[in-house]
C-alpha cells in the first residue's frame, strides 16, 4: 500500500456517432461514412455540407429533405436534430416521381400559385400567396383557413383553394371563328376585371383551319388581317367593354418547280395559294439534237392539277430519228445513185 492516500479522477469520452449518408435514395447506391461530434447536428459537418455539393454537381438539384429507414417504412428526418446516436441517411428530392404535392387553386388566373416540390410524410410546406391578390382572405383546405407564410404538415396530395372576401367581379373573352358561315363563338370566361389574361390557340378555343388556309393569330375586330395578339401573348381585360379577339386566317401559299429532263430548274413560281391551277409561264424548254435523233418539247410528265402543296413538273421530248442521204460516187465524180 502507498503511504499516502491516492485521489482518481475518472475520464469522461463521448461516444462516437456515425452519419452513414446515401447520394441516391437507393439502398443500392455507395454511402458516404463520417463521424459527427457527439451531441451535434449534422448540417455542422463539413463532411456533410461537401456531400450536398457533390450531389448537386452530379445531379442539378440539391436534395429536398432526408429520411431513415425504421420498421415502420421511411420517416422523415429533421436536421436540426442533434445527434447521440449512430444515424443512416437517404435524400429525397424534389422531382423524384414520388411524394405528395401541394396544388394551389384560384380564379382569374391561368396559372395559379404552384409549389413544384415534392413532400415526404411529415414535410413542413411553406404557403405561398395567391397570383391574383384581389379580395383574397385565405386558403382553403378541409374547412381549415391557412394564410400566406403559414406552414403545413404533409401527409397527403393537398389541394388549397382560394377564398375571397366578395368573389371578384369576373369577365370573359369572347374568341370568334372569323370564316364562312361559322359564327359559333369561344367563350373563355372567369378573369377577374382589370387582370391579364394569356391569349389561347386556335384549336384550344375548339377551332379547326379552314381547308387551305393557316392560323396567324387574333385581331380586335372582324374585317382586319392584321394580327394584334399571337398565341400565348397578354392581353388585359377589363369591364368597360367588349373583350372580343377575332380570328386571322391565312390561305396557303405554294410554289411550283418546271424542270428541265435533265434536273436543271427552268423556273420557281412562288406564292400559288391553295386550289389555284399552275400555268408555265416561262420560255418553252428545248433540248439540242443528237447525231440519232431531232427532238421535240412535247409538254410535261403529268396534267396540271390544283395547287394543294408543293409541285414539280419535268419536261417531257419527243424524238425524232435524224435521216441522212447516202451518196455513190464514181471516180469522175459522177454521182452514180443517192440514197
Amino acid at each position: 500500500m502507498p503511504a499516502k492516500g491516492i485521489t482518481l479522477y475518472a475520464k469522461w469520452q463521448a461516444p462516437q456517432v456515425n452519419a452513414t449518408v446515401y447520394l441516391s435514395a437507393s439502398a443500392d447506391s455507395k454511402p458516404e461514412t463520417f463521424s459527427v461530434p457527439y451531441g451535434k447536428k449534422i448540417t455542422e459537418s463539413e463532411d456533410f455540407n461537401a456531400i450536398i455539393a457533390r450531389i448537386k454537381a452530379e445531379t442539378g438539384e440539391a436534395p429536398s429533405a432526408w429520411f431513415v429507414v425504421t420498421g415502420e417504412g421511411r420517416v422523415l428526418f429533421d436536421l436540426d436534430t442533434p445527434l447521440y446516436s449512430s444515424v443512416t441517411l437517404y435524400p429525397f428530392f424534389a422531382s423524384s416521381s414520388e411524394g405528395y404535392t401541394v396544388t394551389y387553386k384560384e380564379e382569374g388566373t391561368d396559372e395559379p400559385a404552384k409549389d413544384g416540390q415534392k413532400y415526404l410524410t411529415g414535410s413542413r410546406a411553406g404557403i405561398l400567396a395567391p397570383v391574383n391578390g384581389e379580395n383574397f382572405l385565405a386558403w382553403e383546405t378541409e374547412g381549415t383557413l391557412i394564410y400566406p407564410g403559414d406552414k403545413i404538415t404533409v401527409t397527403k396530395n393537398t389541394t388549397l383553394t382560394a377564398v375571397y372576401t366578395n368573389k371578384p367581379q369576373t369577365v370573359a373573352i369572347t374568341y370568334h371563328y372569323n370564316f364562312g358561315d361559322n359564327t359559333q363563338p369561344f367563350i373563355d370566361s372567369g378573369y377577374p376585371k382589370n387582370t391579364t389574361a394569356t391569349v389561347r390557340s386556335y384549336d384550344y378555343v375548339g377551332f379547326f383551319a379552314p381547308t387551305g388556309y393557316e392560323f396567324l393569330g387574333w385581331a380586335t375586330t372582324p374585317d382586319s388581317n392584321t394580327v394584334t395578339y399571337k398565341v400565348g401573348a397578354t392581353v388585359f381585360v377589363d369591364a368597360n367593354g367588349d373583350n372580343d379577339l377575332y380570328a386571322v386566317w391565312q390561305v396557303k401559299t405554294y410554289t411550283v418547280t418546271w424542270v428541265d429532263e435533265d434536273g436543271t430548274t427552268l423556273i420557281d413560281q412562288k406564292d400559288y395559294e391553295y386550289g389555284a391551277m399552275p400555268k408555265f409561264e416561262g420560255v418553252e424548254p428545248t433540248k439540242a439534237a443528237d447525231a440519232q435523233y431531232t427532238y421535240t418539247f412535247k409538254g410535261w410528265d403529268k396534267d396540271y392539277t390544283e395547287v394543294k402543296g408543293n409541285q414539280t413538273y419535268v419536261a417531257v421530248y419527243e424524238k425524232t430519228t435524224n435521216k441522212y442521204t447516202v451518196k455513190w460516187v464514181d471516180e469522175d465524180g459522177t454521182t452514180l445513185i443517192d440514197q
